[in-house]
């Protein structure tokens, strides 16, 4: 049994790391991707951080969806493997 509450722990810690990396991604990208569209390399998704519109490819947006979705959901697994292992 205490091993399930040390594996819950485990999971809501590296569900913190996904987002916590997706914001210094998307940091990174604020500062280095286009301000305006480029179709030849695929930057034509517009994207507004705080008043500064940068350029996404469609597989930069989906990496920071999934880093998000996947932090969520590793949280909620942790989460309820915490709750319920008590």
């Amino acid at each position: 049994m205490r091993w399930k509450v040390a594996l819950a722990d485990v999971l809501i810690v590296v569900a913190l790391c996904g987002p916590l990396y997706g914001l210094a991604l998307e940091r990174s990208y604020q500062v280095s991707l286009p301000r305006s569209p480029e179709p030849q390399t695929g930057h034509v998704i517009p994207r507004n951080n705080h008043g500064v519109v940068v350029y996404y490819s469609e597989d930069e947006v989906s990496q920071l969806r999934d880093l998000w979705m996947g932090g969520a959901l590793v949280g909620i697994v942790g989460g309820l493997i915490h709750k319920y292992s008590k």
